[in-house]
């Protein structure tokens, strides 16, 4: 149930979750998947998944942790794993330190994890730490969700149904959507219910829409 509800973006699911996997309550215990959903319940404005998130990382990571410059060719987190790069970039991003975040998610974006992807693309569409960038945005958008990661598929259908400079494409707007509604996300669930419903990039189809919509509430 809390796995379902966390997905479904219920924000004491995911801090639930965090804790679950923090402290191998009914499962093994897993470092990165706590990080993941207190930092999704925090971004939702969870105080408690908030503090429980900065808990954690300072638990793991260095009491002075490197800040190397951007754009330096001898940046540290060339040095190290993908999932120490996201995880040190993530604290500095849940400090709103996004110069400092950005580097380590860079890395660990060119390393191949997905979530650095989903979070870089993010960094580029909202100007956070990085001038802002729809190509850069698309790019990392793409990659995480051809990795499999839902809110990146979101997104990028977003992108694809709002142009921003790419040329509206409904059919690979509605391609993602599924994809990412597919995997329970609430939002693209919604969207793709819109593009059955107005007969956007598929057949209109209200039953469908009515069948989508009705999986989001």
């Amino acid at each position: 149930w809390y796995q379902k509800a966390a997905e479904q973006e219920h924000v004491e699911a995911q801090c639930s979750l965090g804790v679950m996997y923090e402290n191998g309550y009914g499962v093994a215990p897993d470092y990165a998947k706590a990080v993941e959903w207190y930092q999704l319940a925090a971004d939702q404005g969870d105080s408690e998944a908030q503090t429980s998130l900065d808990t954690l990382l300072a638990q793991h990571l260095p009491t002075d942790p490197p800040t190397p410059p951007r754009g330096s060719d001898s940046v540290n987190a060339a040095k190290n794993s993908p999932e120490s790069n996201y995880e040190r970039g993530n604290y500095h991003y849940s400090e709103e330190d996004y110069e400092q975040a950005f580097p380590f998610l860079e890395e660990a974006a060119k390393q191949g994890h997905a979530q650095a992807q989903h979070r870089l693309g993010h960094m580029y569409y909202y100007n956070e730490g990085a001038d802002r960038n729809y190509a850069e945005a698309f790019k990392w958008y793409q990659l995480a969700a051809k990795q499999g990661h839902a809110e990146a598929q979101y997104n990028l259908g977003c992108m694809y149904y709002c142009v921003d400079g790419f040329g509206r494409d409904y059919a690979e707007a509605f391609k993602w959507f599924r994809l990412a509604a597919d995997q329970g996300d609430a939002m693209a669930q919604v969207d793709l219910g819109h593009m059955y419903y107005y007969g956007r990039g598929v057949g209109e189809d209200h039953a469908k829409a009515f069948d989508v919509y009705q999986e989001a509430a």
